[in-house]
């Protein structure tokens, strides 16, 4: 059969001393190198710099606070050939300098996925993309740990009536076992992306603020199962709203950077994402990203100028007011600069294309509006400095004080709750 399918290559290929798939086929060489050239001529067109000296936006999803922040950026800083990392938290977007010489790009984008961050090539789209997906799952997310506790504080209600005013025991259990089923999606489902963040935080040997929102929700969920079995009172409504507030928190957070990203988004947006390129008598609408340099491109009336360059044929006035401020239209002639993204006006114009992608005012504006996004404030970097030490500070104060007045009583239920449990 092998034969008649034309594959007789398979016995030069097949090593007759091992079972099964030949390593030189299992490991598809062939395939990663192309892979490879693949992903670099993809990534290419976003990276910026002349020479050795290269520079690129990233944008890093799973950062939860400052200490990933921190994280990203000493892990970044410290890999040769990486020549300054800024991460800016409100919109997670990392601006990365580097020696193109002794690191490329696709390696930086997986030396931060091997710390257990996700990171893509910036784009407005893809951010805006992203973060849609992110409120999505969030809603969804606190939407559930909603439901759930507002059931489980009916229950709690009961279990705070009877411990105050009395309750029997099977009335007791039955609320205690509501009270469970109803905590387990909120911490499991709800609360998952805080303990992924905590486990990928302890596995980088480094603790950040899942950290701190995983022992508070696992704590009290596990206390309470043992206050189940001796008897004690249980606090699953801890545990469920410590995740639902948080969520919470992150929901307004994640609206809160869609509209800090949106300035940017709103500048490129002036740019036409079609452009009327002369070809004689001819005339083919294109993409403007497919616009060449020298391209001879029509301009009707009325319609945005997509791409900076000089008018060659024609005369008319531009609205240039998005872009310079310039309240008046502008008189152009033959000659004439015209930027990308201004209205032209009543006359028909030929411009030459002499600025493309990252050269356009546009995407320079853009740059800087990003750049100045990424400038921390003095007292950010203060607050950056702090929350290094803030959470390895408060878990070690909680461990301390809880092996003292465990030394001190003897026992670890009084060092876990204030009161004796009835």
């Amino acid at each position: 059969m092998i034969i008649e399918e034309g594959l007789q290559d398979f016995y030069a290929k097949r090593e007759w001393k091992s079972s099964g798939i030949p390593e030189s086929l299992r490991a598809g060489h062939d395939r990663d190198q192309v892979r490879a050239v693949s992903e670099q001529e993809a990534i290419s067109p976003h990276i910026r710099g002349d020479g050795i000296l290269k520079e690129a936006d990233l944008m890093i999803e799973g950062l939860r606070c400052a200490s990933c922040i921190w994280l990203n950026e000493k892990i970044l800083e410290r890999t040769p050939g990486i020549l300054s990392a800024r991460i800016n938290f409100a919109t997670h977007r990392a601006m990365i300098k580097w020696d193109s010489s002794t690191l490329t790009l696709g390696r930086i984008i997986s030396r931060i996925r091997s710390i257990g961050y996700i990171a893509r090539i910036y784009s407005p789209a893809a951010q805006e993309g992203a973060l849609k997906k992110q409120n999505r799952d969030i809603l969804i997310r606190f939407g559930t740990a909603s439901f759930f506790s507002m059931q489980l504080m009916i229950v709690s209600f009961g279990l705070y009536a009877g411990y105050f005013q009395g309750i029997d025991l099977v009335s007791k259990r039955w609320l205690e076992t509501i009270a469970l089923l109803s905590c387990t999606p909120v911490l499991f489902y709800s609360g998952l992306p805080f303990l992924r963040g905590a486990f990928r935080g302890l596995r980088n040997r480094t603790l950040n603020m899942d950290v701190l929102i995983s022992l508070g929700g696992l704590s009290a969920f596990i206390l309470s199962i043992e206050h189940m079995v001796s008897g004690g009172e249980v606090y699953f409504d801890t545990a469920a709203m410590i995740i639902t507030l948080v969520l919470l928190g992150r929901f307004l957070e994640n609206t809160a950077r869609q509209k800090a990203s949106q300035a940017v988004s709103c500048l490129l947006a002036l740019q036409p994402g079609e452009a009327r390129i002369v070809r004689g008598s001819y005339r083919v609408r294109v993409a403007s990203a497919a616009v060449e340099k020298g391209a001879w491109v029509e301009v009707r009336p009325g319609e945005k100028i997509p791409l900076d360059g000089i008018v060659r044929e024609g005369m008319t006035e531009v609205d240039e007011s998005l872009v310079t401020g310039e309240s008046k239209p502008v008189e152009k002639l033959p000659g004439s600069e015209v930027i990308g993204g201004s209205l032209n006006g009543l006359g028909r114009i030929v411009i030459e294309v002499t600025r493309i992608g990252q050269e356009t005012v546009l995407a320079q504006i853009a740059r800087l509006v990003a750049k100045a996004q990424l400038t921390p404030a003095p007292i950010q970097r203060i607050a950056d400095r702090v929350s290094m030490y803030f959470i390895p500070l408060i878990v070690a104060a909680s461990l301390a004080t809880f092996i003292y007045w465990s030394l001190q009583t003897g026992d670890t239920t009084p060092v876990l709750m204030p009161y004796p449990c009835s």
